[in-house]
């Protein structure tokens, strides 16, 4: 039996496993990287720290303290902020964060056990909010596409250089996530401003 048909058995019996290699995919990362990077301490101290974020983005947006907001959002009454001139994508994402957060610290998992991956939570953690639809649909079939590419691969893949690609993406010309401490871009927005390198 192949290494693969092995790994391809062993992904029945522990259908996580499927999911995280889904991800993996998705992202044009290790197994390994998703799963050292999906320990429920980290998730959660990324979601809390973006949960604080969105407190005082919706606080500027909307001219309120940032204690009318955390407090809203703690009761759950996002609808008194749908009132005010906050973006409504900057709303949801708070009231999704917030839900996620508590099903997080209901479940009481203990941060040195690795979890289950758990796309919702992943993307919460990694992504942004915008993408977080396509990554829970597509990383759900097993013929998922790799979405995303590092930093240094794009610089050697397409005719862009890591200064522009930095430049770019601190200019918000070009989206830019970090998981862990891999960089990575979304290969549909290199195709549609660089080349590609054409190897001899």
């Amino acid at each position: 039996m192949s290494e693969e048909e092995t790994m391809k058995d062993f992904t029945q019996i522990r259908p996580e496993l499927r999911r995280c290699d889904a991800v993996a995919r998705y992202f044009g990362l290790s197994i390994d990287t998703i799963q050292r990077w999906n320990d429920p301490s980290v998730l959660s101290a990324r979601i809390v720290n973006r949960i604080a974020q969105l407190i005082t983005v919706i606080a500027t947006e909307s001219g309120t303290s940032v204690d009318f907001i955390r407090w809203n959002a703690a009761l759950g009454q996002f609808h008194h902020l749908y009132r005010k001139n906050a973006r409504p994508e900057h709303i949801a994402e708070l009231s999704t964060l917030t839900l996620i957060q508590k099903q997080m610290n209901s479940d009481n998992i203990p941060p040195h056990v690795p979890a289950m991956l758990d796309m919702t939570m992943f993307a919460a953690a990694w992504l942004p909010y915008e993408y977080w639809t396509e990554a829970k649909a597509l990383t759900a079939t097993d013929a998922c596409m790799t979405q995303w590419v590092a930093r240094t691969s794009a610089a050697r893949n397409w005719q862009v250089s890591e200064v522009t690609l930095r430049a770019q993406a601190r200019g918000e010309h070009l989206t830019a996530i970090r998981i862990g401490g891999t960089v990575l871009h979304r290969i549909s927005e290199l195709n549609l401003r660089f080349s590609l390198r054409h190897s001899n």
